[in-house]
């Protein structure tokens, strides 16, 4: 996808995930990320999103038939911590912010995990 329709791609998903308040969006790997009050909990590349995902909402996306956001990096097959968000949430905008809040749930989670680790490493 040229970079001017993924900008519009991009646009047209904050303004569906208007109602959450306080997003931004930022370029990031050839693709963006997406924040709600600093807290990344989307990923979009070409024409996909990928919210992020724990224990708390993955059986959601299993449930939907999605899959993880995975990348190559060398011969190895990396898997991170994002799934494909189904498209047919898009035509459900009240279901696709509550995802988008259970996904931002996993940032906060997420981010207090990582100073947990940070305070025990000192």
């Amino acid at each position: 996808m040229p970079k001017d329709q993924q900008a519009e791609y991009v646009a047209f998903l904050l303004e569906m995930l208007e109602p959450m308040g306080a997003l931004s969006a930022g370029r990031m790997f050839g693709g963006y990320v997406i924040r709600h009050a600093s807290i990344p909990f989307a990923l979009i590349f070409n024409d996909d999103i990928y919210f992020k995902v724990d224990a708390h909402n993955k059986a959601d996306y299993e449930a939907a038939g999605s899959e993880p956001f995975r990348y190559k990096k060398g011969d190895k097959e990396i898997e991170i911590s994002n799934w494909k968000l189904p498209e047919e949430l898009l035509d459900d905008p009240e279901t696709l912010i509550e995802w988008a809040f259970k996904s931002y749930e996993v940032g906060l989670r997420a981010k207090a995990d990582k100073q947990r680790r940070t305070n025990n490493a000192r």
